[in-house]
């Protein structure tokens, strides 16, 4: 499955569509988050930018994924409270929690289909014959 095609990634972009741009400082100022406001949109503008890409690289994708369950804190009932407001959806702490918990899901399906690089079980024996054997030799020796 290409990038572009992931329903993963489109329902993440309609998750960030209910959310304000980096233009709207006051909202990034008063997110309840532990990093400075910056430091946040210096982060997560150019990695959210990827998702104007039609595909945009498994990396990418994986470092979005990764830095907004970072930066979005599903278990802070004031971040319940912010983004259902900003979400204008109310009851507010309730539909933020929803929010969050559908961003953190989400991002956690894409972390992980794609930081694995599609390696799809590579490290993991075929046949557990041949590698109990193999650690048998190993232990012989």
């Amino acid at each position: 499955m290409s990038a572009a095609s992931d329903p993963d990634l489109q329902h993440l972009i309609d998750l960030l569509d209910l959310l304000p741009g980096p233009d709207d400082r006051p909202f990034w100022e008063d997110l309840p988050s532990e990093s400075r406001t910056d430091y946040l949109l210096e982060k997560l503008v150019p990695k959210i930018s990827i998702l104007h890409k039609s595909d945009p690289r498994p990396v990418e994708i994986a470092d979005l994924a990764k830095y907004l369950m970072m930066f979005f804190n599903a278990n802070d009932a004031a971040m319940h409270d912010y983004v259902g407001r900003q979400t204008n959806a109310a009851p507010y702490e309730l539909m933020g929690q929803h929010w969050l918990n559908d961003l953190q899901a989400t991002c956690w399906r894409l972390y992980v289909r794609y930081q694995s690089g599609g390696t799809r079980l590579s490290k993991w024996p075929q046949n557990f014959g041949d590698w109990r054997d193999q650690q048998r030799e190993g232990n012989d020796e």
